[in-house]
């Protein structure tokens, strides 16, 4: 694993340190280059397969990069949760506070515009073959999937600090609310994984889904005022922990167990 943890995070956060170093706010095209150096994650998942188990153990992640063969039951988990999870929480706090708003149902397009088209070349595919495609399985050999999942999930979040440093944490508030954030879908996407045969491409879909659906929320609803983006991302933390609960609940036996299922 020495060399999967030397190129998912020396490469990337070499990078984006770099922007900062640099001054390099305004677009460029140095700056993209910079920017997706974060595509290493995945290259580091190859790069450890392969010291790991050679050639064949290369080919056999990009073919779990195109697996689709799965259960129509986690096609539909997949495709639709994340949107669920952040509408959820949005309908949460609006009922709450008596605000819920109309929904532009033109602007849910927004997954067919080209920025959330793009957007699947950034997290989803640059850091997919990495964390669920070789980090989680190996870890999995050891520790059952509950444990993997958080253990994932938070060197997930440690590993956006470079990149988010002025955003994200600048503050402890949002740095643990990031983190726990992450460490929850860690699970969800360690049980999409164990019943998909080891599908990446299910992971990066819902990696992609889980990028998205927040903007769409913000797109195709009133946004809250600043006096409710807190009690939003509280909101929308406690949906997923309930999702995720009940993950548990349904899949208990699987989720602590070692090893990828069917």
């Amino acid at each position: 694993m020495v060399w999967f943890f030397l190129v998912a995070f020396g490469l990337p956060w070499l990078g984006w340190s770099s922007i900062r170093v640099f001054g390099l706010d305004e677009p460029s095209t140095l700056r993209t280059a910079l920017f997706y150096t974060g595509d290493f994650c995945s290259v580091a998942g190859l790069v450890a397969m392969y010291v790991q188990s050679g050639k064949a153990g290369v080919i056999d992640l990009l073919k779990r990069c195109f697996r689709v063969n799965v259960s129509p039951l986690w096609w539909l988990i997949v495709l639709v949760l994340p949107f669920t999870i952040s509408f959820t929480g949005y309908l949460v706090v609006g009922a709450l506070g008596g605000e819920i708003g109309t929904i532009n149902f033109p602007d849910l397009s927004i997954y067919l515009a080209m920025p959330a088209l793009m957007a699947i070349t950034t997290g989803p595919l640059g850091e997919e073959l990495g964390w669920r495609g070789y980090l989680t399985p190996k870890l999995l050999e050891t520790q059952n999937a509950i444990i993997v999942s958080l253990i994932v999930g938070f060197l997930w979040g440690i590993w956006h600090l470079p990149l988010y440093l002025t955003s994200v944490f600048s503050s402890v508030a949002g740095s643990i609310e990031f983190i726990i954030g992450l460490m929850l879908t860690s699970v969800i996407m360690t049980a999409i994984l164990l019943h998909t045969r080891g599908s990446v491409l299910l992971a990066v879909i819902y990696h992609w889904m889980m990028n998205t659906s927040g903007s769409l929320i913000n797109s195709a609803l009133p946004e809250f005022g600043a006096d409710k983006q807190t009690a939003y991302m509280v909101s929308d933390l406690g949906v997923q922990a309930v999702f995720v609960l009940i993950f548990i609940m349904v899949l208990g036996k699987d989720l602590a167990g070692k090893g990828r299922r069917e």
